[in-house]
C-alpha cells in the first residue's frame, strides 16, 4: 500500500509542483518582457514570482501529506473519509486562493486582467489534474472504482 501511495503522492503534487515553477517561470519572462521601471528590475519581479510559486507549490505538497491517511484501513475503505484525505485540504487551499486571486484582480481593475486569470490558471490547474488523477490510479489499483 505505501508504494502506491507514495506514486500517489508524486503524480498529485510533485509532478505538477515541477511543472507549476516551469511554466510560472515561462510566463513571468514573457509577462514582464516589456517592463521598466527605476526602483525595481524586470529581474528581481521574475524572481520573485518564481519564489511566491515555489512557496505555494510546497504549501500544497504539505496540505497533501493527508494522502497517506489511506494507509489506515478505516479511512480506505470509507468513502467519504477517502475523500476528505485526498482533496479536502488541498482543494481548499487552492480554491481560496483562486477566488482571492481573481477577487483582488477584478476589484483593481487591473489592465493586466486577462494576464492575471492565465497566471492563476497556470498555478492551479496542474495540482487539480493531478490530485485527481491521482485519485482515479489510486482507486483503480485497489479495485474500488
Amino acid at each position: 500500500m505505501k508504494p502506491l501511495l507514495k506514486k500517489c503522492y508524486k503524480i498529485a503534487v510533485i509532478i505538477p509542483a515541477i511543472i507549476v515553477i516551469i511554466l510560472k517561470t515561462i510566463f513571468s519572462i514573457i509577462d514582464w518582457i516589456g517592463y521598466k521601471s527605476e526602483c525595481i528590475t524586470k529581474a528581481l519581479i521574475i524572481i520573485s514570482e518564481i519564489i511566491f510559486s515555489a512557496v505555494y507549490c510546497g504549501i500544497i505538497c504539505i496540505l497533501a501529506l493527508t494522502i497517506f491517511l489511506n494507509l489506515f484501513e478505516k479511512v480506505r475503505i470509507n468513502t467519504f473519509f477517502r475523500i476528505c484525505s485526498w482533496f479536502l485540504l488541498p482543494f481548499s487551499f487552492i480554491s481560496k486562493t483562486f477566488i482571492q486571486k481573481i477577487k483582488i484582480s477584478i476589484e483593481i481593475q487591473s489592465e493586466k486582467i486577462i494576464s492575471d486569470f492565465i497566471a492563476v490558471v497556470l498555478i492551479h490547474l496542474p495540482f487539480i489534474f493531478g490530485l485527481i488523477l491521482s485519485y482515479v490510479i489510486f482507486l483503480r489499483k485497489n479495485n474500488y472504482a
